[in-house]
C-alpha cells in the first residue's frame, strides 16, 4: 500500500523521529541523485507557494525522479471532469503526488484508488510537512528535541495543529499554545495531542490570554494570521488578535540565552510579527525555509520506501 502523509498522524511516533533525523542527515549526502531514480512525482498546487513547492519540486528533481508540475488549470478538472476520474488516471501514471489544496478531504480523494503516495503540501486542517522542518530546525539549533520549551502564539489553524500533534509526541517537550479565543483548536485535535502528551510524559499548556506568557523558553513561534493570505469570515478578527503579535519587548520577556525564533513563511511583517524581530539574530527563519528542501527530500524518500 502506498505511503500517505495527509495528516502529520500519518506517520507513528518513530517513522516522525527517522523523517527528522533524515531532514538532517540527507543534507550531508553528496549524490543522492539516484535514489528515486526512476520514480514518477507530480507538483499539483492549486494555492498559491513560494517554498512548499520550490521545495518539492528541486527535491524531487535532485533525488532523480522525473517530476511534472500541474498549475491548476493545466488538469481537465477546469473542463469538468471529476476529481475521482482525475484522481484515478494520475493513479496510473504517477509513484507520488504533492498537492497544495484548500480542503484536505479534496486531498484525500486521490487516495482512492490507493496506486500513488498523496502528501499533503498545505491544507484547511494541516501542514504535516512543515511540521518535520520545523522540528528539523529546533533539533540542529538544540541537538536534541527532548525537554525543549516552546511558545506558540496565533491562531491554532493548520501550522499550529500539525506542530501541537507531532511535539507532544517528543519527550519531555514543554508546549505553550496561547491563540485568540475565538480562533483555537478543534476540541478532537487538542484531545489527540493530550494522548499524545500521556505516552511521551509531554506537558501542553494552552490558553487563550497573551499575557500570560511563560518564562525562559527555548522557542518562539509565530505565523501568519490569514492562512494562504485568505480574509476570513469576520470582519472584525483582527480584533481578536490583539496582544498576539511577537514583538521585540515580547521576545526579551520569554527568551534565555540560546531562544530561536520560528515562523514558517510568508510573514505579514508588522502584524503578527515586528520588522525587527524577523531581522534579529536569533531568529531561525531561513534555516526553517532551508529545512523545507532537505524535508521534502526525507519525506519523498520515506513514501518511496528508499533507505539511505
Amino acid at each position: 500500500m502506498p505511503k500517505n502523509l495527509l495528516s502529520i498522524t500519518d506517520v507513528s511516533s518513530n517513522e516522525l523521529r527517522m523523517l527528522v533525523n533524515n531532514t538532517i542527515k540527507i543534507s550531508q549526502i553528496e549524490n543522492p541523485q539516484s535514489l528515486l531514480l526512476g520514480k514518477n512525482v507530480g507538483v499539483y498546487f492549486n494555492r498559491p507557494s513560494t517554498r512548499t513547492k520550490t521545495s518539492f519540486t528541486l527535491a524531487a528533481s535532485n533525488l532523480g525522479a522525473s517530476v511534472i508540475t500541474y498549475r491548476p488549470d493545466d488538469l481537465q478538472l477546469t473542463t469538468g471532469e471529476t476529481i475521482e476520474d482525475t484522481a484515478g488516471v494520475l493513479g496510473e501514471y504517477l509513484d507520488v503526488l504533492v498537492i497544495r489544496c484548500k480542503e484536505t478531504s479534496e486531498a484525500k480523494i486521490f487516495t482512492v484508488p490507493p496506486k500513488m503516495s498523496v502528501i499533503n503540501a498545505l491544507s484547511d486542517e494541516e501542514h504535516p510537512t512543515q511540521t518535520i522542518a520545523d522540528l528539523a530546525t529546533i533539533q540542529e539549533k538544540f541537538n536534541q528535541l527532548e525537554g525543549r520549551k516552546v511558545l506558540f502564539l496565533g491562531e491554532g489553524g493548520n501550522i499550529a495543529t500539525s506542530f501541537l500533534l507531532a511535539a507532544s509526541r517528543i519527550p519531555q517537550m514543554e508546549l505553550t499554545f496561547i491563540t485568540p479565543s475565538k480562533y483555537g483548536f478543534k476540541e478532537q485535535v487538542i484531545r489527540q495531542a493530550k494522548e499524545f502528551a500521556q505516552e511521551s510524559s509531554a506537558k501542553i499548556f494552552y490558553h487563550h490570554n497573551p499575557q500570560e506568557l511563560p518564562e525562559q523558553v527555548d522557542v518562539v513561534y509565530t505565523t501568519r494570521w490569514r492562512s494562504m493570505g485568505e480574509e476570513k469570515f469576520d470582519r472584525k478578527w483582527l480584533d481578536n488578535f490583539k496582544g498576539f503579535q511577537v514583538t521585540k519587548t515580547l521576545l526579551e520577556r520569554v527568551s534565555n540565552s540560546s531562544t530561536i525564533l520560528m515562523h514558517d513563511l510568508p510573514a505579514e511583517r508588522g502584524a503578527e510579527v515586528d520588522y525587527e524581530v524577523l531581522e534579529d539574530e536569533r531568529s531561525a527563519i531561513y534555516q526553517q525555509a532551508r529545512n523545507k528542501y532537505t524535508s521534502a527530500k526525507a519525506i519523498l524518500a520515506w513514501c518511496c520506501d528508499t533507505v539511505f
